[in-house]
């Protein structure tokens, strides 16, 4: 079993993926998302990187996983409204 670990930094997240490690999944949280990433060695090696403002990523590889977490954010932002909306239509019903 893989031990997880919950990231909300969304600078963090992206960095994490400029780097190379895999994110395991994502979900809203009341109104933030979550990602989750393996933890572990490596992981802490990169967190130290990031806070110690010492990492090496390519800069426009950074930008791209920045984009691709906003669209994360965004579509799962609509899914939640439209799973809302979906929800009070069939109270109201």
């Amino acid at each position: 079993m893989k031990n997880i670990r919950e990231i909300k930094d969304f600078y963090l997240a992206a960095y994490f993926l400029a780097s190379g490690l895999e994110m395991l999944e994502h979900r809203r949280e009341g109104g933030i998302t979550v990602f989750h990433f393996e933890d572990g060695e490596t992981l802490k090696g990169l967190k130290d990187q990031y806070y110690n403002n010492n990492g090496l990523v390519k800069p426009k590889h950074y930008g791209a996983c920045l984009k691709s977490l906003k669209s994360i954010i965004h579509n799962a932002a609509s899914e939640s409204e439209v799973n809302n909306e979906l929800q009070t239509k069939s109270a109201v019903d």
